[in-house]
């Protein structure tokens, strides 16, 4: 009896390691409490992802939010045509009865302004009227050779338009010319290079948003723009 249970006890021992063998594998090596879950990969598990339709959190200034909402100008409408005034421009009416607006904006000591006139649908030659223009900035006189140097075509409402830009030694013009069956519209922005070049896109957003409508007058083609 006694051989026996000299195989009994080293065979208990053996079993005890071994399960405490399985338990430390089972937990993975140096695991100490509180260690995050790792993945597959041998990288910790990452975050569960965001719940489906959850709002991101707004990360926008008060001010842009403010900018927003503000609102849209009014679409200004006058004979045959309508337009969008520039944000921060005033626009009052004309001063005589070919010119239908005068939109005006705040350049400190030098304020910019965009001329309207309606004329009727026959103006005169367009190189006498670039000349005219020219002379008013101190540009010399333009030959009908250089035309495509300073007049270029645009789209607006369906219908094709022409912008005339004209610089001199310290003052610069663009004219857009807009024409429908019953009149010709003229819008022209004059005044110092830097003021007007800051000013282009604006002129050329204003002139982009007309649309043309029935009624319009035929105005004068005596008149000059």
């Amino acid at each position: 009896m006694r051989p026996t249970r000299l195989y009994i006890v080293p065979l208990l021992i053996v079993t005890m390691a071994l399960g405490a063998c399985d338990n430390t594998s089972s937990q993975g090596p140096n695991k100490a409490p509180g260690t995050p879950p790792v993945a597959g990969n041998g990288k910790p598990a990452s975050s569960p992802a965001a719940t489906p339709g959850t709002a991101e959190p707004d990360e926008k200034s008060p001010e842009a939010r403010a900018v927003e909402k503000l609102p849209e100008p009014a679409r200004w409408q006058g004979p045959g045509i309508s337009w969008v005034p520039p944000m921060e421009w005033k626009q009052d009416a004309g001063d005589n009865k070919f010119r239908i607006a005068t939109i005006t904006r705040d350049e400190g000591e030098n304020n910019i302004q965009i001329k309207v006139t309606q004329l009727g649908p026959v103006f005169g030659s367009l190189l006498d009227n670039i000349n005219r223009w020219a002379a008013e900035v101190g540009m010399p006189p333009v030959a009908d050779a250089d035309l495509d140097k300073i007049v270029t075509d645009f789209s607006v409402d369906g219908r094709t338009g022409l912008l005339v830009s004209l610089v001199g030694p310290q003052q610069t013009m663009l004219v857009a010319i807009l024409k429908t069956d019953d009149a010709s519209y003229f819008f022209k922005m004059t005044g110092a290079d830097p003021i007007v070049g800051r000013n282009r896109d604006t002129f050329l957003k204003l002139v982009q948003s007309v649309k043309f409508g029935a009624g319009a007058g035929a105005g004068s083609a005596a008149a000059q723009p």
